[in-house]
């Protein structure tokens, strides 16, 4: 009953928030519905996949202890190295649901891309210790390996490890949720899919422990059915090691882009630009930035000049509605539209006269004044990079929204 009566509260929200221009900034916001339940979903499927990972490398390191086998080493260790990235997953995971401070003002979400960086380092080092040894027998072949226990072995890794990719697979969902908001803007043609950082860090370790017990598997019916070419334990582990570090490419670059303040996948610029241009009455649109918190919280940020005598209720409303439909269609964490009149120079390297959609036309001339002096005096004292700033009504506040709260110290 409650997931249905919250279900009817988000509809409700979604047309409200079309409907009426003065309504609650914050309450819409699919991004921060979808991230606290990407969080939840990651948490939980890492805690099974924890528990796997633990049986199993107990397992194979039973199995090696009798085989002997460098491939069923080095599978154990992949599995372990799974299991730390886990741990170091969860702990980010952790940290990301801690409320902001006034030192980290958008909380602690970069928390869950340096802990899946971290995961991606510790891939590597332990994949160059393992193609050291791998090389080493190559050059010195004086060992011995049990075919038998190394297929057993090998075979249950394959099958744990396919159990691991299954649980840890994520999808991007989105559904459009009410006419309302397909009436003020069509769909995309790009949409970003939904993805944690942390899970699929641990995605993609699972990925690259399958390369490697698919490796061992290979090796081990080399060897039980000619074990004259145990040669191919060292050679097999050295092949696949060199997959494993290919799957971590694409989230390695994934990592640096949030890291340099990139656009997130999904996310055209011109589109988005398109989108703003396509609101009537606006002329021009500069200072556009879309950037990433991590990789399913993008942010936007946005100057839009209009022509003499446009502030307008008509206009103010539909720059109001334009940034609850945007994000809504892309899944933006955050967008503020500075809106200022061409007729004005203030914008050199930052624009400084900012109206916001929920100002009435009888407020329009207060509060460029109240934008020119706090700019003005931010400029004086601190020497920002650019400024943005958001002009709402007092009304608009509420004390339970979390946006709305103060920081913590």
């Amino acid at each position: 009953m409650s997931w249905l009566q919250k279900n009817s509260n988000e509809e409700r929200q979604q047309q409200e928030a079309v409907a009426n221009p003065a309504y609650h900034c914050h309450s819409y916001s699919q991004a921060y519905e979808n991230r606290k339940r990407e969080q939840h979903q990651a948490r939980r499927k890492l805690c099974v996949a924890s528990v796997i990972c633990t049986f199993f490398m107990i397992a194979e390191i039973t199995g090696e202890y009798i085989a002997g086998s460098l491939a069923v080493v080095t599978d154990a260790a992949h599995i372990l190295v799974d299991l730390t990235s886990f741990m170091i997953s969860l702990f980010s995971l952790w940290l990301t649901s801690k409320p902001p401070t006034k030192q980290l003002t958008f909380g602690w979400h970069r928390a869950e891309i340096l802990g899946a960086l971290m995961s991606m380092i510790i891939v590597w080092m332990v994949t160059g210790v393992l193609i050291y040894l791998a090389c080493m027998r190559l050059l010195h072949l004086d060992y011995d390996i049990d075919a038998t226990v190394m297929l057993i072995t090998s075979a249950c890794a394959v099958l744990a490890n396919i159990l691991l990719s299954l649980i840890l697979h994520q999808t991007g969902h989105r559904h459009s949720h009410g006419a309302q908001a397909r009436e003020c803007v069509s769909a995309p043609l790009e949409k970003p899919a939904l993805s944690n950082a942390s899970l699929r860090a641990a995605f993609v370790h699972a990925i690259g422990d399958l390369f490697q017990s698919i490796s061992v598997l290979i090796s081990a019916l080399i060897i039980f059915f000619k074990p004259q070419y145990r040669i191919a334990d060292p050679i097999c582990t050295f092949v696949f090691s060199i997959f494993v570090l290919a799957t971590t490419v694409p989230i390695l670059r994934d990592i640096l882009t949030v890291l340099m303040e990139g656009t997130s996948k999904g996310f055209a610029y011109d589109a988005i630009k398109a989108r703003i241009l396509a609101v009537e009455k606006v002329e021009s649109v500069h200072n556009l930035h879309l950037w990433s918190l991590t990789m399913n919280q993008t942010a936007l940020s946005a100057h839009i000049a209009t022509g003499q005598n446009t502030f307008q209720t008509n206009f103010l409303f539909q720059v109001s509605v334009y940034p609850r439909s945007i994000q809504y269609l892309y899944s933006i964490s955050m967008s503020i539209l500075e809106v200022y009149n061409t007729s004005l120079k203030y914008c050199q390297n930052v624009c400084v006269l900012i109206i916001f959609c929920l100002l009435s036309v009888a407020d329009t001339t207060d509060s460029q004044k109240i934008l020119r002096d706090i700019t003005q005096v931010l400029f004086e004292h601190h020497s920002f990079h650019s400024i943005t700033i958001q002009i709402e009504s007092g009304q608009d506040q509420k004390t339970d929204c979390v946006f709305c709260q103060e920081p913590r110290d």
